[in-house]
């Protein structure tokens, strides 16, 4: 345990740039997926139509990593 901390205390910068880049990253695709659940939310509220095609591909990819668990 005592090496991990003094390499980790050695290398401090370069995890807090490594800690920034990717909160950068989670941050950007987060906003992006907001961007994309907006627009389909949009797209389904007016059409009943695309509603339930939406509603059936979204199904089906939900489901599909839950498939790989068992």
């Amino acid at each position: 345990m005592g090496d991990f901390v003094a390499y980790w205390a050695s290398h401090q910068d370069k995890f807090m740039a490594a800690l920034g880049e990717h909160l950068v990253i989670v941050g950007v695709v987060l906003a992006w997926s907001l961007v994309v659940a907006a627009l389909i939310t949009l797209a389904i509220r007016r059409s009943r139509r695309v509603e339930g095609a939406v509603l059936q591909v979204l199904g089906a990819l939900y489901s599909v990593p839950s498939l790989a668990l068992f």
